[in-house]
């Protein structure tokens, strides 16, 4: 499967409404959280380093992905330094 950028996965999601994204803490939890998408927002490509979900997935890579009602896959992250 070839690799998406986030651009590409922000695009793919333009059309979902909510989502769950699962990551593991710093503990070695499961930490879900629920999302919701403004499809009318561009993705710019930035994200603050400093929230836990980004610090989560870059000790940890290994992320699920759930968009009800059919979507779900996990997945391991990739993000740029």
């Amino acid at each position: 499967m070839p690799r998406k950028t986030l651009g590409d996965i922000a695009k793919d999601m333009a059309g979902i409404d909510i989502a769950i994204l699962s990551t593991h803490t710093e503990g070695g939890e499961i930490a879900k959280r629920r999302m919701s998408n403004n499809g009318e927002v561009a993705y710019d490509g930035t994200s603050s380093e400093q929230t836990r979900v980004v610090v989560d997935i870059r000790r940890d890579p290994k992320v699920a992905w759930a968009s009800p009602p059919k979507v779900a896959f996990s997945r391991t992250a990739s993000m740029s330094p």
